[in-house]
């Protein structure tokens, strides 16, 4: 009977554990009009980098996500361009905003709020590998980072949450490209070339089991 119970026991536990496993919901801003444009955000926090009708529409859209999905906590990064976007999240969800400067995307340089066509071959260049490409130059006196410079302080974000949530949190964190090119460096373990190859949208939730470190894409 005992042999039984453990067995029946076992087995309820495997089917409700997905209950209890705490997910993370990473999603870049909402479009802004540099982006509308085809120009660098990066570091730029002014009205440049405020959302479009189409990223607010985006916006709203994610808050009803994450509705659907039980967010219980939100986290942003503080530029204005991701702030913006969780307001409508926390506003749906009656919750409050959690900003964390290790969000911040990465410093693009003397590249910053430029496009493509203006850059030419510099770009291509980029375009190599851009995970490792550093941009040139400086931004506000800040030397050009990489993306893959940003590894450290998104591991630290990413172990302290793992530290201090409970499995049954369901964690929104709105951030920009670089920071979730790192998030698939974590846990997916890909290399530098992969991690490289990605793009990262606007209107695309990309969801972290915690448990088994697998990260799926999801519109909304």
């Amino acid at each position: 009977v005992y042999k039984s119970f453990s067995i029946l026991k076992e087995s309820f536990i495997k089917r409700n554990l997905v209950l209890f496993i705490m997910k993370l919901i990473f999603a870049r801003h909402s479009q802004t009009f540099n982006n509308a444009e085809g120009r660098i955000n990066g570091k730029l926090n002014d009205k440049t980098t405020f959302l479009t009708p189409k990223g607010i529409d985006e916006a709203r859209r994610l808050a009803h996500f994450a509705e659907k999905k039980k967010v219980n906590i939100v986290y942003s990064s503080p530029l204005h361009r991701a702030m913006q976007t969780s307001r409508y999240v926390a506003e749906k969800l009656d919750l409050d905003i959690k900003k964390d400067d290790r969000l911040v995307e990465c410093n693009f340089g003397s590249w910053e709020e430029k496009t493509k066509e203006e850059l030419g071959e510099e770009w291509k260049n980029r375009e190599k590998n851009r995970y490792i490409y550093q941009y040139p130059g400086r931004f506000k006196g800040m030397k050009g980072e990489s993306y893959k410079q940003l590894f450290p302080k998104v591991k630290s974000f990413i172990d302290n949450l793992l530290k201090t949530y409970k499995k049954d949190y369901v964690i929104l964190i709105v951030s920009h490209t670089g920071i979730i090119l790192n998030v698939w460096k974590y846990f997916e373990k890909w290399n530098d070339k992969i991690i490289g190859e990605k793009e990262v949208s606007n209107h695309i939730a990309y969801i972290v089991d915690t448990q088994s470190s697998i990260t799926e894409e999801i519109p909304y």
